[in-house]
C-alpha cells in the first residue's frame, strides 16, 4: 500500500483529477479550433467534404468506425470530431 502512495495513485485527489481532464481537455480543443475556426475549415465540417474519399478506403473506413464509437460517450463533439477525422484522412491536416 505504501508504494501506491508514494506513487500518487492512492488517495485519489478529486481536485487533481479536474485538473487533469481540463488540461485534456484544453489541449484537445486547440487544435480543433485553430484548424476549424481559425482557418475557417468548418465550413467544410457541416459540407462533411471529404467522407466519400475517406470511406473509400480499408483505413479511412476502420478510422471512422473505430474512432466514432470511441467517442458515441461525448454526443455533442462526436460530429466534430468525425468530421475532423473525415479531413485528416484526406490528407488535409
Amino acid at each position: 500500500m505504501e508504494i501506491i502512495r508514494l506513487l500518487g495513485i492512492w488517495p485519489v485527489s478529486l481536485v487533481d483529477t479536474i485538473r487533469t481532464m481540463l488540461l485534456v481537455t484544453i489541449l484537445f480543443a486547440g487544435p480543433i479550433f485553430e484548424h476549424g475556426i481559425v482557418d475557417g475549415d468548418w465550413r467544410d465540417w457541416i459540407k462533411l467534404k471529404g467522407v466519400h474519399e475517406t470511406l473509400s478506403s480499408w483505413i479511412g473506413y476502420r478510422n471512422y468506425i473505430v474512432v466514432g464509437h470511441l467517442l458515441q460517450s461525448t454526443p455533442s463533439y462526436s460530429n466534430l470530431h468525425r468530421a475532423l477525422l473525415v479531413k485528416k484522412s484526406c490528407g488535409a491536416l
